[in-house]
Protein backbone atom coordinates (compact mmCIF):
# COMPACT_ATOMS: atom_id res chain seq x y z
CA UNK A 1 0.00 0.00 0.00
CA UNK A 2 1.50 3.36 -0.91
CA UNK A 3 1.76 6.05 1.76
CA UNK A 4 -0.97 8.20 0.25
CA UNK A 5 -3.57 5.43 0.55
CA UNK A 6 -2.32 4.40 3.98
CA UNK A 7 -2.72 7.96 5.24
CA UNK A 8 -6.22 8.14 3.84
CA UNK A 9 -7.25 4.83 5.40
CA UNK A 10 -6.02 5.93 8.80
CA UNK A 11 -8.33 8.93 8.75
CA UNK A 12 -11.46 6.75 8.63
CA UNK A 13 -12.72 5.60 12.00
CA UNK A 14 -14.71 2.53 13.01
CA UNK A 15 -18.09 2.71 14.68
CA UNK A 16 -20.39 0.26 16.41
CA UNK A 17 -24.14 0.45 16.87
CA UNK A 18 -26.19 -1.37 19.51
CA UNK A 19 -24.67 -4.43 21.17
CA UNK A 20 -26.65 -6.70 18.90
CA UNK A 21 -25.83 -6.44 16.02
CA UNK A 22 -22.59 -4.51 15.52
CA UNK A 23 -20.63 -3.21 12.54
CA UNK A 24 -16.95 -2.28 12.47
CA UNK A 25 -15.13 -0.57 9.62
CA UNK A 26 -11.90 -2.51 9.00
CA UNK A 27 -10.29 -0.86 6.00
CA UNK A 28 -10.88 1.97 3.54
CA UNK A 29 -8.84 2.11 0.35
CA UNK A 30 -9.01 4.74 -2.34
CA UNK A 31 -8.62 3.32 -5.84
CA UNK A 32 -5.63 4.52 -7.74
CA UNK A 33 -5.30 6.24 -10.17
CA UNK A 34 -7.78 8.64 -8.61
CA UNK A 35 -11.31 7.97 -9.92
CA UNK A 36 -13.49 8.92 -6.94
CA UNK A 37 -13.93 5.22 -6.00
CA UNK A 38 -13.39 4.17 -2.39
CA UNK A 39 -13.58 0.50 -1.31
CA UNK A 40 -14.85 0.10 2.26
CA UNK A 41 -14.34 -3.21 4.08
CA UNK A 42 -16.40 -3.80 7.21
CA UNK A 43 -17.39 -6.62 9.54
CA UNK A 44 -20.87 -7.37 10.89
CA UNK A 45 -21.39 -9.40 14.06
CA UNK A 46 -24.77 -10.94 14.96
CA UNK A 47 -26.10 -9.92 11.56
CA UNK A 48 -29.37 -10.51 9.80
CA UNK A 49 -31.07 -13.90 9.68
CA UNK A 50 -33.55 -13.86 6.78
CA UNK A 51 -34.66 -17.43 7.50
CA UNK A 52 -36.14 -16.12 10.75
CA UNK A 53 -37.29 -12.76 9.33
CA UNK A 54 -34.56 -10.86 11.15
CA UNK A 55 -33.58 -8.14 8.67
CA UNK A 56 -31.10 -5.29 9.08
CA UNK A 57 -29.85 -2.44 6.96
CA UNK A 58 -26.99 -0.04 7.47
CA UNK A 59 -25.75 3.34 6.46
CA UNK A 60 -22.49 5.26 6.60
CA UNK A 61 -21.93 8.85 7.60
CA UNK A 62 -19.05 10.62 5.87
CA UNK A 63 -17.72 14.00 6.99
CA UNK A 64 -15.87 15.42 4.00
CA UNK A 65 -14.33 18.87 4.05
CA UNK A 66 -16.80 20.08 6.69
CA UNK A 67 -19.83 18.63 4.86
CA UNK A 68 -21.72 15.67 6.34
CA UNK A 69 -23.13 13.16 3.88
CA UNK A 70 -25.23 10.07 4.67
CA UNK A 71 -24.60 7.06 2.43
CA UNK A 72 -27.65 4.82 2.40
CA UNK A 73 -26.33 1.28 2.53
CA UNK A 74 -29.37 -0.09 0.68
CA UNK A 75 -30.10 2.53 -1.96
CA UNK A 76 -26.59 3.80 -2.62
CA UNK A 77 -24.18 0.86 -2.32
CA UNK A 78 -26.15 -2.30 -1.47
CA UNK A 79 -24.29 -3.01 1.77
CA UNK A 80 -24.79 -6.54 3.11
CA UNK A 81 -25.79 -6.93 6.76
CA UNK A 82 -25.07 -10.67 6.90
CA UNK A 83 -22.68 -11.79 9.62
CA UNK A 84 -19.15 -11.64 8.27
CA UNK A 85 -16.75 -9.35 6.42
CA UNK A 86 -17.87 -7.46 3.31
CA UNK A 87 -16.56 -4.85 0.89
CA UNK A 88 -18.62 -2.15 -0.81
CA UNK A 89 -17.62 0.64 -3.16
CA UNK A 90 -18.56 4.25 -2.53
CA UNK A 91 -18.26 6.92 -5.21
CA UNK A 92 -17.14 10.20 -3.69
CA UNK A 93 -18.82 13.42 -4.83
CA UNK A 94 -16.88 15.28 -7.50
CA UNK A 95 -14.23 17.59 -6.15
CA UNK A 96 -13.85 15.87 -2.76
CA UNK A 97 -10.73 13.92 -1.90
CA UNK A 98 -11.00 10.91 0.38
CA UNK A 99 -8.17 12.28 2.54
CA UNK A 100 -10.57 15.02 3.62
CA UNK A 101 -13.10 12.53 5.05
CA UNK A 102 -13.87 10.45 8.10
CA UNK A 103 -16.37 7.60 7.95
CA UNK A 104 -18.63 5.95 10.53
CA UNK A 105 -21.32 3.27 10.19
CA UNK A 106 -24.48 2.08 11.91
CA UNK A 107 -26.78 -0.92 11.54
CA UNK A 108 -30.48 -1.10 12.39
CA UNK A 109 -33.67 -3.11 11.84
CA UNK A 110 -35.39 -3.20 8.44
CA UNK A 111 -38.38 -4.73 6.66
CA UNK A 112 -36.32 -6.37 3.89
CA UNK A 113 -32.85 -7.96 3.89
CA UNK A 114 -29.81 -5.76 3.49
CA UNK A 115 -27.37 -6.61 0.72
CA UNK A 116 -27.07 -6.27 -3.05
CA UNK A 117 -28.18 -9.61 -4.45
CA UNK A 118 -31.04 -7.76 -6.13
CA UNK A 119 -31.17 -4.30 -7.67
CA UNK A 120 -34.60 -2.70 -8.04
CA UNK A 121 -35.32 0.21 -10.37
CA UNK A 122 -38.54 2.16 -9.95
CA UNK A 123 -39.32 3.14 -13.53
CA UNK A 124 -41.77 5.83 -12.47
CA UNK A 125 -39.25 7.75 -10.37
CA UNK A 126 -35.85 6.41 -11.51
CA UNK A 127 -34.93 5.49 -7.93
CA UNK A 128 -32.57 2.53 -7.45
CA UNK A 129 -32.48 0.33 -4.35
CA UNK A 130 -30.92 -2.98 -3.33
CA UNK A 131 -31.99 -6.02 -1.34
CA UNK A 132 -30.26 -9.18 -0.19
CA UNK A 133 -31.51 -12.73 -0.53
CA UNK A 134 -34.36 -13.86 1.66
CA UNK A 135 -33.93 -17.04 3.69
CA UNK A 136 -33.48 -19.03 0.46
CA UNK A 137 -33.45 -18.50 -3.28
CA UNK A 138 -36.95 -19.95 -3.40
CA UNK A 139 -38.17 -17.35 -0.89
CA UNK A 140 -36.68 -14.55 -2.99
CA UNK A 141 -38.28 -16.03 -6.12
CA UNK A 142 -41.65 -15.89 -4.41
CA UNK A 143 -41.05 -12.29 -3.34
CA UNK A 144 -40.19 -10.99 -6.80
CA UNK A 145 -42.48 -13.08 -9.00
CA UNK A 146 -45.35 -10.69 -8.46
CA UNK A 147 -47.18 -7.89 -10.25
CA UNK A 148 -45.08 -5.18 -8.57
CA UNK A 149 -41.90 -6.39 -10.30
CA UNK A 150 -43.61 -6.80 -13.68
CA UNK A 151 -44.91 -3.23 -13.68
CA UNK A 152 -43.53 -0.26 -11.73
CA UNK A 153 -40.35 -1.97 -10.54
CA UNK A 154 -37.76 -3.69 -12.69
CA UNK A 155 -35.83 -6.26 -10.64
CA UNK A 156 -32.29 -7.44 -11.45
CA UNK A 157 -30.28 -10.37 -10.06
CA UNK A 158 -26.58 -10.00 -9.32
CA UNK A 159 -24.14 -12.34 -11.06
CA UNK A 160 -21.21 -12.11 -8.69
CA UNK A 161 -17.64 -12.01 -9.92
CA UNK A 162 -16.26 -15.53 -9.85
CA UNK A 163 -14.01 -14.93 -6.83
CA UNK A 164 -17.17 -14.32 -4.75
CA UNK A 165 -19.25 -17.06 -6.34
CA UNK A 166 -19.64 -20.82 -6.20
CA UNK A 167 -17.61 -20.97 -9.43
CA UNK A 168 -14.15 -19.54 -8.65
CA UNK A 169 -12.69 -21.34 -11.69
CA UNK A 170 -15.17 -19.70 -14.03
CA UNK A 171 -18.80 -19.69 -15.16
CA UNK A 172 -19.55 -22.31 -17.84
CA UNK A 173 -20.88 -21.61 -21.33
CA UNK A 174 -21.11 -23.80 -24.43
CA UNK A 175 -22.04 -27.46 -24.76
CA UNK A 176 -19.81 -28.83 -27.57
CA UNK A 177 -22.85 -29.25 -29.80
CA UNK A 178 -23.10 -28.39 -33.47
CA UNK A 179 -26.33 -27.10 -35.02
CA UNK A 180 -27.70 -25.62 -38.19
CA UNK A 181 -27.41 -21.86 -37.69
CA UNK A 182 -25.36 -20.47 -40.54
CA UNK A 183 -23.26 -18.11 -38.44
CA UNK A 184 -21.75 -20.77 -36.20
CA UNK A 185 -21.37 -24.53 -36.33
CA UNK A 186 -19.91 -25.31 -32.95
CA UNK A 187 -20.38 -24.16 -29.37
CA UNK A 188 -17.26 -25.15 -27.38
CA UNK A 189 -17.53 -25.53 -23.65
CA UNK A 190 -15.67 -22.70 -21.92
CA UNK A 191 -15.30 -21.33 -18.40
CA UNK A 192 -15.22 -17.55 -17.96
CA UNK A 193 -13.46 -15.98 -14.98
CA UNK A 194 -15.07 -12.63 -14.21
CA UNK A 195 -13.60 -9.77 -12.20
CA UNK A 196 -16.75 -7.60 -12.18
CA UNK A 197 -20.21 -8.06 -10.75
CA UNK A 198 -23.12 -7.51 -13.08
CA UNK A 199 -26.90 -7.50 -12.87
CA UNK A 200 -29.41 -8.93 -15.31
CA UNK A 201 -33.20 -8.69 -15.40
CA UNK A 202 -35.10 -11.38 -13.51
CA UNK A 203 -37.66 -11.13 -16.32
CA UNK A 204 -37.63 -9.96 -19.90
CA UNK A 205 -38.98 -6.41 -20.12
CA UNK A 206 -42.77 -6.58 -19.92
CA UNK A 207 -45.32 -4.73 -22.00
CA UNK A 208 -46.27 -2.57 -18.99
CA UNK A 209 -42.65 -1.58 -18.35
CA UNK A 210 -41.88 -0.86 -21.99
CA UNK A 211 -44.98 1.30 -22.34
CA UNK A 212 -44.19 3.19 -19.13
CA UNK A 213 -40.70 4.13 -20.33
CA UNK A 214 -41.12 4.26 -24.11
CA UNK A 215 -44.72 5.55 -24.10
CA UNK A 216 -45.69 2.98 -26.70
CA UNK A 217 -46.55 -0.72 -26.73
CA UNK A 218 -45.70 -2.31 -30.10
CA UNK A 219 -46.60 -5.86 -29.03
CA UNK A 220 -48.81 -8.13 -31.10
CA UNK A 221 -50.21 -9.97 -28.08
CA UNK A 222 -51.91 -7.22 -26.05
CA UNK A 223 -55.05 -9.04 -24.89
CA UNK A 224 -55.66 -10.71 -21.54
CA UNK A 225 -56.30 -14.37 -22.32
CA UNK A 226 -55.90 -17.90 -21.00
CA UNK A 227 -55.13 -16.65 -17.52
CA UNK A 228 -52.38 -14.32 -18.73
CA UNK A 229 -52.38 -10.60 -17.97
CA UNK A 230 -51.26 -8.89 -21.18
CA UNK A 231 -49.35 -6.19 -19.29
CA UNK A 232 -47.19 -8.93 -17.73
CA UNK A 233 -46.36 -10.59 -21.03
CA UNK A 234 -42.91 -9.81 -22.47
CA UNK A 235 -42.87 -6.89 -24.87
CA UNK A 236 -42.27 -8.05 -28.46
CA UNK A 237 -42.26 -6.58 -31.93
CA UNK A 238 -39.17 -4.71 -30.75
CA UNK A 239 -36.06 -4.25 -32.87
CA UNK A 240 -32.51 -4.01 -31.52
CA UNK A 241 -32.65 -0.29 -32.34
CA UNK A 242 -35.97 0.15 -30.51
CA UNK A 243 -34.43 -1.42 -27.43
CA UNK A 244 -31.02 0.22 -27.44
CA UNK A 245 -30.96 3.06 -29.92
CA UNK A 246 -28.37 3.84 -32.50
CA UNK A 247 -27.89 2.58 -36.01
CA UNK A 248 -25.71 -0.11 -37.48
CA UNK A 249 -22.67 1.76 -36.14
CA UNK A 250 -22.50 1.22 -32.41
CA UNK A 251 -19.87 1.51 -29.71
CA UNK A 252 -19.36 -1.40 -27.33
CA UNK A 253 -19.42 0.25 -23.94
CA UNK A 254 -21.11 -0.66 -20.69
CA UNK A 255 -23.52 2.25 -21.00
CA UNK A 256 -25.96 3.54 -23.56
CA UNK A 257 -25.77 7.34 -23.60
CA UNK A 258 -28.68 8.76 -21.61
CA UNK A 259 -31.35 10.70 -23.44
CA UNK A 260 -34.94 11.67 -22.71
CA UNK A 261 -35.77 10.78 -26.31
CA UNK A 262 -35.21 7.75 -28.43
CA UNK A 263 -34.92 4.10 -27.45
CA UNK A 264 -36.04 2.36 -24.28
CA UNK A 265 -32.55 2.03 -22.77
CA UNK A 266 -31.63 5.64 -23.48
CA UNK A 267 -34.75 6.79 -21.65
CA UNK A 268 -34.11 4.41 -18.76
CA UNK A 269 -30.55 5.70 -18.41
CA UNK A 270 -31.74 9.30 -18.50
CA UNK A 271 -34.24 8.56 -15.75
CA UNK A 272 -31.79 6.83 -13.42
CA UNK A 273 -29.04 9.38 -14.10
CA UNK A 274 -31.33 12.21 -13.04
CA UNK A 275 -32.32 10.50 -9.78
CA UNK A 276 -29.20 8.56 -8.78
CA UNK A 277 -26.27 9.75 -10.88
CA UNK A 278 -26.29 6.23 -12.32
CA UNK A 279 -26.14 5.17 -15.96
CA UNK A 280 -25.02 1.94 -17.55
CA UNK A 281 -28.16 -0.05 -18.35
CA UNK A 282 -27.72 -1.87 -21.64
CA UNK A 283 -28.35 -5.14 -23.41
CA UNK A 284 -26.20 -7.99 -22.08
CA UNK A 285 -23.45 -9.39 -24.26
CA UNK A 286 -23.85 -12.96 -25.51
CA UNK A 287 -21.44 -14.22 -22.86
CA UNK A 288 -23.20 -12.34 -20.06
CA UNK A 289 -26.56 -13.67 -21.24
CA UNK A 290 -25.43 -17.30 -21.35
CA UNK A 291 -23.61 -17.16 -18.02
CA UNK A 292 -26.86 -15.93 -16.47
CA UNK A 293 -29.00 -18.46 -18.36
CA UNK A 294 -26.93 -21.44 -17.28
CA UNK A 295 -26.43 -20.30 -13.67
CA UNK A 296 -23.63 -22.85 -13.46
CA UNK A 297 -25.30 -25.64 -15.44
CA UNK A 298 -23.17 -27.43 -18.05
CA UNK A 299 -25.97 -29.43 -19.71
CA UNK A 300 -27.43 -28.51 -23.11
CA UNK A 301 -30.58 -27.21 -21.45
CA UNK A 302 -30.16 -25.20 -18.27
CA UNK A 303 -32.54 -27.54 -16.41
CA UNK A 304 -30.76 -30.72 -17.54
CA UNK A 305 -31.84 -33.33 -20.07
CA UNK A 306 -34.33 -32.78 -22.87
CA UNK A 307 -37.54 -34.60 -21.93
CA UNK A 308 -40.84 -34.15 -23.77
CA UNK A 309 -42.76 -34.95 -20.59
CA UNK A 310 -41.47 -32.06 -18.50
CA UNK A 311 -39.77 -29.51 -20.76
CA UNK A 312 -42.82 -27.24 -20.63
CA UNK A 313 -42.21 -26.95 -16.90
CA UNK A 314 -39.18 -24.82 -17.74
CA UNK A 315 -39.61 -23.42 -21.26
CA UNK A 316 -42.44 -21.48 -22.93
CA UNK A 317 -42.78 -23.24 -26.27
CA UNK A 318 -45.33 -24.79 -28.60
CA UNK A 319 -47.60 -21.75 -28.22
CA UNK A 320 -49.30 -19.47 -30.75
CA UNK A 321 -48.85 -16.50 -28.41
CA UNK A 322 -46.59 -15.30 -25.60
CA UNK A 323 -47.50 -15.85 -21.95
CA UNK A 324 -47.09 -13.85 -18.76
CA UNK A 325 -43.47 -13.78 -17.57
CA UNK A 326 -42.71 -15.94 -14.55
CA UNK A 327 -45.18 -18.74 -15.33
CA UNK A 328 -42.46 -21.41 -15.69
CA UNK A 329 -39.86 -22.49 -13.14
CA UNK A 330 -36.81 -20.20 -12.78
CA UNK A 331 -33.18 -21.26 -13.00
CA UNK A 332 -30.85 -21.57 -10.02
CA UNK A 333 -30.40 -17.77 -9.84
CA UNK A 334 -34.12 -17.06 -9.88
CA UNK A 335 -34.17 -15.87 -13.52
CA UNK A 336 -37.36 -16.55 -15.46
CA UNK A 337 -38.09 -17.18 -19.14
CA UNK A 338 -34.50 -17.85 -20.14
CA UNK A 339 -35.89 -20.47 -22.53
CA UNK A 340 -38.80 -19.59 -24.79
CA UNK A 341 -41.51 -16.92 -24.66
CA UNK A 342 -39.46 -14.43 -26.72
CA UNK A 343 -36.07 -14.43 -28.38
CA UNK A 344 -33.96 -11.85 -26.58
CA UNK A 345 -31.72 -9.31 -28.29
CA UNK A 346 -28.14 -9.14 -26.99
CA UNK A 347 -25.53 -6.48 -27.63
CA UNK A 348 -23.33 -8.37 -30.11
CA UNK A 349 -23.47 -8.34 -33.86
CA UNK A 350 -22.89 -11.62 -35.74
CA UNK A 351 -19.26 -10.98 -36.72
CA UNK A 352 -17.94 -13.66 -34.33
CA UNK A 353 -18.30 -17.14 -35.77
CA UNK A 354 -17.77 -18.48 -32.25
CA UNK A 355 -18.83 -16.79 -29.02
CA UNK A 356 -15.65 -17.98 -27.29
CA UNK A 357 -13.61 -15.65 -29.50
CA UNK A 358 -14.66 -12.82 -27.18
CA UNK A 359 -11.68 -11.45 -25.19
CA UNK A 360 -13.84 -11.22 -22.06
CA UNK A 361 -17.52 -11.40 -21.09
CA UNK A 362 -18.03 -7.63 -21.40
CA UNK A 363 -16.80 -6.98 -24.95
CA UNK A 364 -19.53 -7.41 -27.54
CA UNK A 365 -18.77 -8.45 -31.11
CA UNK A 366 -18.59 -5.35 -33.31
CA UNK A 367 -17.63 -5.98 -36.90
CA UNK A 368 -18.20 -2.46 -38.17
CA UNK A 369 -20.72 -0.72 -40.38
CA UNK A 370 -20.93 -3.57 -42.89
CA UNK A 371 -22.33 -5.94 -40.25
CA UNK A 372 -26.03 -5.24 -39.88
CA UNK A 373 -27.27 -8.27 -37.96
CA UNK A 374 -27.51 -8.61 -34.19
CA UNK A 375 -27.63 -11.75 -32.07
CA UNK A 376 -30.70 -13.20 -30.35
CA UNK A 377 -30.80 -15.79 -27.58
CA UNK A 378 -33.33 -17.93 -25.74
CA UNK A 379 -35.82 -19.14 -28.38
CA UNK A 380 -39.40 -17.96 -28.86
CA UNK A 381 -42.78 -19.39 -27.90
CA UNK A 382 -43.73 -20.46 -31.42
CA UNK A 383 -41.39 -23.43 -32.02
CA UNK A 384 -44.10 -26.09 -32.20
CA UNK A 385 -42.25 -29.04 -33.75
CA UNK A 386 -40.62 -30.72 -30.77
CA UNK A 387 -38.19 -32.96 -32.62
CA UNK A 388 -36.83 -30.33 -35.01
CA UNK A 389 -37.29 -27.05 -33.13
CA UNK A 390 -36.66 -27.77 -29.47
CA UNK A 391 -32.91 -27.28 -29.91
CA UNK A 392 -33.72 -23.56 -30.10
CA UNK A 393 -34.06 -23.63 -26.30
CA UNK A 394 -30.53 -24.88 -25.63
CA UNK A 395 -28.64 -22.48 -23.40
CA UNK A 396 -25.99 -22.08 -26.13
CA UNK A 397 -28.35 -21.64 -29.07
CA UNK A 398 -27.63 -18.51 -31.15
CA UNK A 399 -29.82 -16.78 -33.71
CA UNK A 400 -29.57 -13.45 -35.56
CA UNK A 401 -31.55 -10.86 -37.47
CA UNK A 402 -31.22 -7.36 -38.87
CA UNK A 403 -30.75 -4.71 -36.18
CA UNK A 404 -33.87 -2.83 -37.29
CA UNK A 405 -36.17 -5.87 -37.52
CA UNK A 406 -39.19 -5.73 -35.22
CA UNK A 407 -40.91 -9.11 -35.03
CA UNK A 408 -43.51 -10.61 -32.70
CA UNK A 409 -41.00 -13.15 -31.35
CA UNK A 410 -38.31 -10.57 -30.44
CA UNK A 411 -37.98 -8.98 -27.00
CA UNK A 412 -35.11 -8.26 -24.59
CA UNK A 413 -33.94 -8.10 -21.00
CA UNK A 414 -31.67 -5.48 -19.45
CA UNK A 415 -28.24 -5.75 -17.84
CA UNK A 416 -25.95 -3.51 -15.77
CA UNK A 417 -22.18 -3.96 -15.21
CA UNK A 418 -20.71 -2.75 -11.91
CA UNK A 419 -17.42 -0.96 -12.62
Amino acid sequence: MNTRIAAMAAMFCAATAAANPTVTIDRVIQRWPWNNKVDVTYTVANGQDPANNKFYRMDFVAECGGTVQTIDGVHDIGASTDTGTHTVTWTLPDGIKATDCTLTARIYSADAPGGDDYMIVNIQTGAISYEGLMGSQAASNERYNSALYKTTNMVFRKIARTADSAFPNGYPTGDNTGYNESQVSYSPATNWVTTLDYYIGVFPVTQWQYNEVYKKNPSKWQDDSEGNVAAYRPVENVSWSNARGGSVNFVTTNAVSPSVDGAFLRRLNAMTLAQNGTTGFDLPTEVMWEIACRAGATSRYWWGTKDANNDKTYAVWGMDTTVEVGTKLPNALGLYDMAGNVYEWVLDDNSRSCMTDAPDPWTAACGGSSVTKRMLRGGGAYSSNYSSNFGNFRASYRSKDEYDTAYHQFGFRVAFIMR
